[in-house]
C-alpha cells in the first residue's frame, strides 16, 4: 500500500510583545486565540517574487509557465475577495528567519539558502512548500514568505512525478493570506496536494473551490459587485469528551457540492461564512480511536447576509466504519480523486472495518451514480480494508467537490469532498 502523506504546512511566526517563535500549526488546531482568524489589516498586499523563481532554474520542467501560475493564482486569490494583490520582483533569496519581525517583504522563493534549506531540513523529500507567516498580537498579518522545495521539481503541464507548479503556490497564497488547511479534500486549501499522477483520475485541478470561495470571503468579505454574499451558518454543539477534531461542513441541498467548512472550537462553537444564500445540508464529522463518524446537523435555507444559528444535539455517535484514504489502482491517498462529468472510473476507499457485503456506498451527489455490482473488498497492510468500486458520472455534473459516504448499519463515515470535478 502506497499512503501518500501531508505535502504542504504552514509556519507560524508568532510576534508577541517582542518575543518572536515559530510554530507548526498545521495541520491541527491554532495554538493560540489570535491565530484563529488571521488576515491583512487592509486590501492590499504585495508579493516580491524572488529572481530564483523567475531565472532557469533545474527544480522547473523545462518550457514551465513559472510567471503565468503565480500570476493565475495571484487573480484566482483576487478574484475571489477584491482583494488587490500587487506582484514585483526582487534578487532576495531567503525567508526572513524565524526570531525576528521579519523584514516586512513577502517573498516567493526556491533558492537553496542556509534559511530556506532549513525548513526542508527534518524530511527534504516530504513536501512542495512551506510558508512561514509573521503576525502581530492582533492576528494581523505583517508578512508571509513563500519557500519552495528546492529538493522537489514543479511543471506547469501535469508531467508524471512532479508538483503541479499553480496548485502548489495556490495553495501557499491561500496560506499568505490566513487561511488555515480545509478538512476538504478536493479543495486548494487541502493540507494534502499529491504529486502529478499520483492518485490516479484526471489531471490536478488547481481552481479555487467553493469552499476555498467560502473561507476567503470569510475573512476578507466578496467583491463588491457580488450581490449574492456573504451569509453564514454557526452553532455551538455540545462537544463529547471523546470527539476528537470534531469539524462541520455544507452541502448545496440541490446538487451536493461541498461549499464551506469550520472546525469546531473548544467550547463547541462554530461558524461556516462567506456562503451565497441557498439551501444547505450541514454535516458533522468526529476523530475517535476507532476512527472517523459523521452525522447529519441540519438542512437549512439561508437569505443574503443572514446568520443562521444551529442548534443541534451532541454529535455523539460513533461509527464502527472509517474512512480514510481514496485512490486509484493499487494506490491510497489522503488527497482528493480527480474527474470529469461524463466519465466512468474506478476508485478505492480504505479504511477500517470495510466491508462490500455490509457497506453501501453513495455519493454527495446525485449526478455520481456507482454501478451495481461493482462493489469488491480488498486487504491491505496495517489492518487496512478497501471497497473497490466502479462510477459513472453525469456530464451535467458542476465542477466542485463532493462527498463520499460509506454506511454499514447505524454506523456512517465519510471523505469529505473527496471527489473534484474538474
Amino acid at each position: 500500500m502506497r499512503v501518500l502523506r501531508p505535502s504542504i504546512s504552514l509556519l507560524l511566526a508568532a510576534v508577541m510583545g517582542g518575543a518572536n517563535a515559530v510554530v507548526s500549526a498545521l495541520p491541527g488546531p491554532p495554538t493560540r486565540p489570535e491565530q484563529e482568524h488571521l488576515r491583512w489589516k487592509g486590501r492590499s498586499i504585495t508579493l516580491s517574487v524572488s529572481s530564483s523563481v523567475v531565472q532557469p532554474n533545474p527544480n522547473f520542467k523545462p518550457d514551465s509557465d513559472v510567471i503565468g501560475a503565480i500570476r493565475r493564482s495571484v487573480d484566482a486569490w483576487q478574484a475571489a475577495a477584491g482583494l488587490d494583490i500587487q506582484i514585483e520582483f526582487t534578487d532576495k533569496q531567503s525567508v526572513s528567519p524565524s526570531g525576528g519581525a521579519g523584514d516586512g517583504i513577502s517573498i516567493l522563493t526556491i533558492a537553496q539558502t542556509p534559511d530556506n534549506v532549513l525548513l526542508f531540513s527534518k524530511d527534504p523529500k516530504g513536501g512542495s512548500a512551506k510558508t512561514r507567516v509573521f503576525y502581530n498580537k492582533k492576528g494581523n498579518v505583517t508578512e508571509a514568505d513563500i519557500v519552495l522545495n528546492p529538493f522537489e521539481q514543479f511543471s506547469t503541464d501535469g508531467a508524471f512525478g512532479t508538483f503541479d507548479l499553480e496548485a502548489t503556490i495556490k495553495h501557499e497564497i491561500g496560506h499568505l493570506l490566513g487561511l488555515h488547511h480545509s478538512a476538504v479534500l478536493g479543495s486548494v486549501m487541502s493540507d494534502s496536494i499529491p504529486r502529478n499522477d499520483a492518485s490516479g483520475g484526471e489531471r490536478i485541478n488547481s481552481d479555487l473551490a467553493a469552499c476555498d470561495v467560502a473561507a476567503i470571503r470569510e475573512l476578507y468579505g466578496a467583491p463588491d459587485d457580488d450581490a449574492d454574499c456573504c451569509s453564514s451558518i454557526a452553532g455551538k454543539l455540545n462537544i463529547d469528551r471523546g470527539a476528537r477534531d470534531l469539524r462541520v461542513w455544507a452541502e448545496e441541498t440541490d446538487t451536493g457540492r461541498v461549499v464551506g467548512q469550520a472546525k469546531v472550537a473548544a467550547d463547541g462553537s462554530f461558524r461556516i461564512g462567506g456562503l451565497t444564500a441557498g439551501s444547505y445540508t450541514v454535516n458533522w464529522q468526529r476523530t475517535d480511536t476507532d476512527g472517523k463518524s459523521v452525522g447529519l446537523l441540519s438542512t437549512v435555507k439561508i437569505s443574503k447576509n443572514e446568520t443562521r444559528t444551529l442548534s443541534e444535539r451532541n454529535p455523539a455517535t460513533r461509527s464502527t466504519v472509517s474512512l480514510e484514504l481514496i485512490g486509484s489502482s493499487e494506490r491510497l491517498g489522503d488527497s482528493a480523486y480527480h474527474a470529469r462529468g461524463g466519465r466512468e472510473y474506478t476508485i478505492l476507499v480504505g479504511g477500517r472495518q470495510l466491508n462490500a457485503n455490509s457497506c453501501s456506498i453513495e455519493f454527495s451527489s446525485p449526478l455520481i451514480m456507482l454501478r451495481p455490482g461493482s462493489v469488491v473488498t480488498e486487504q491491505f497492510e496495517d489492518g487496512m480494508t478497501a471497497l473497490r468500486f466502479s462510477l459513472s458520472t453525469d456530464e451535467k455534473l458542476q465542477p466542485g467537490a463532493y462527498t463520499v459516504y460509506v454506511t454499514s448499519g447505524a454506523s456512517r463515515s465519510a471523505l469529505i469532498g473527496s471527489i473534484r470535478v474538474n
